[in-house]
């Protein structure tokens, strides 16, 4: 409670009263206009990129105007704030369980344009917060080049005859439960009173409405998340969760939600210890900021040689995280010798099957020609063992061969060779 009432009177005191010193251009406004996606599916105004990216030049200086205007009073408009949420399932869940499915707020296009006019002046303030651990939505890094991180690790506690644990957390719903108080408590030190005041603005009085079969349900408060489908939406997580607690002995991997934390020790116990130490400062982490993890969800896996070895169980929020012998990180399924077997076999499976769903389209009896079905495979087949492939060094020879093999399939079938 005290931390709580802290919060609140940091957010309520006086702010310096300061002006933006430099404004939007029509120029600027019409590149940001160009820049936005022309699939996007509308907010509730039903305004779409190529309705926009034509306007007069008239018609572009009076919305610079506006955005201007919004620099100098440090408002975000009501009605760019009203999200419609359509819901996305997520891959082999089951249908009927809400959990289920993936919120994506459709938000007004116009606010969109403007947060990403701003987008680069806020993360000339806050990209020195995001941590070097962080490798989510930020330019320069990707999914293959986490998983390297955390592979490297791996591979040398193997050369150093050393057991390697690592615990891969689920977040649950991290995107929906950040606070929105707490965010700018995080925010008010690191950014201008201008940008702070239109930030607490843009999360300020938010709504949304549920769009399900054509049908819209009664418009309701947010009183936390980041809007999913925004510009500032992935930044302003990132923020929230740069602070996480950090261990020495430790490892931490984070791609936005995504966390991994890598222990390695020549005696498991310690590298045991050294986790649960971590995770016990994760769990007070979460209690603080209205954060929640899944114990039941998340996956404990020890990677070593030996046949042998001594692990104690690993406790997050009182649940024993289970133990596997393989986890799936960022796609990739990491065993604990480290043979890339599990993976390689999902890979194979998901190959058949995409290759079952386009051989009438690949086959001699296709009327497509060769061109086309070369254009298929690069943008349909290959792309499903393309995927961090530069991290399957540490596999056998035997391993790689399965799949070239089914390459070779699909090659053959394209080119009509025997």
């Amino acid at each position: 409670m005290e931390f709580n009432q802290e919060v609140l009177e940091s957010i309520q005191s006086p702010l310096n009263l300061s002006t933006f010193s430099e404004y939007f251009t029509p120029a600027q406004v019409k590149n940001s206009i160009r820049r936005s996606s022309t699939k996007k599916a509308p907010g509730n105004d039903l305004i779409t990129q190529p309705l926009l990216v034509n306007l007069p030049r008239k018609t572009l200086v009076l919305l610079t105007s506006i955005y201007n205007a919004m620099l100098r009073i440090t408002y975000f408009p009501t009605a760019w704030k009203r999200a419609t949420v359509i819901l996305i399932k997520k891959p082999n869940k089951p249908a009927k369980d809400p959990k289920s499915y993936r919120p994506i707020s459709l938000l007004p296009l116009f606010g969109k344009i403007f947060e990403r006019l701003l987008l680069p002046k806020l993360l000339g303030y806050l990209d020195r917060l995001i941590p070097d651990f962080q490798f989510g939505f930020r330019s320069g890094h990707s999914c293959p080049q986490q998983l390297h991180r955390v592979i490297d690790e791996i591979l040398q506690a193997f050369e150093n005859k050393e057991v390697c644990s690592g615990l891969f957390i689920d977040t649950e719903l991290a995107f929906d439960r950040v606070w929105h108080e707490g965010l700018m408590y995080k925010l008010k030190d690191s950014l201008p009173d201008t940008y702070y005041r239109l930030l607490l603005s843009y999360l300020t009085d938010r709504s949304f409405v549920v769009r399900c079969c054509g049908a819209l349900s009664e418009p309701r408060k947010i009183r936390a998340s980041v809007p999913q489908g925004s510009v500032f939406g992935p930044v302003l997580y990132l923020i929230y969760v740069s602070d996480l607690p950090t261990h020495a002995s430790n490892t931490l991997a984070m791609y936005a939600d995504d966390i991994a934390i890598i222990s390695r020790h020549r005696d498991g116990r310690t590298s045991s210890l050294c986790l649960q130490q971590h995770a016990a400062s994760l769990e007070d982490w979460n209690d603080k900021w209205r954060l929640r993890v899944n114990p039941l969800k998340s996956v404990r896996t020890t990677f070593t040689y030996r046949r042998k070895y001594e692990n104690d169980p690993v406790l997050l929020h009182g649940c024993r995280i289970p133990e596997n012998e393989a986890t799936k990180y960022l796609g990739v399924t990491l065993d604990k010798r480290m043979t890339f077997g599990p993976h390689i076999t999902e890979l194979i499976k998901r190959l058949r099957n995409r290759i079952r769903e386009l051989k009438p389209l690949l086959s001699k009896q296709s009327p497509l020609n060769l061109a086309t079905k070369r254009l298929l495979y690069l943008s349909l087949i290959r792309p499903i063992w393309q995927y961090a492939s530069g991290l399957f060094g540490a596999a056998s020879d035997s391993q790689i061969k399965r799949l070239q093999t089914q390459q070779n399939r699909v090659l053959r079938m394209i080119t009509d060779a025997p």
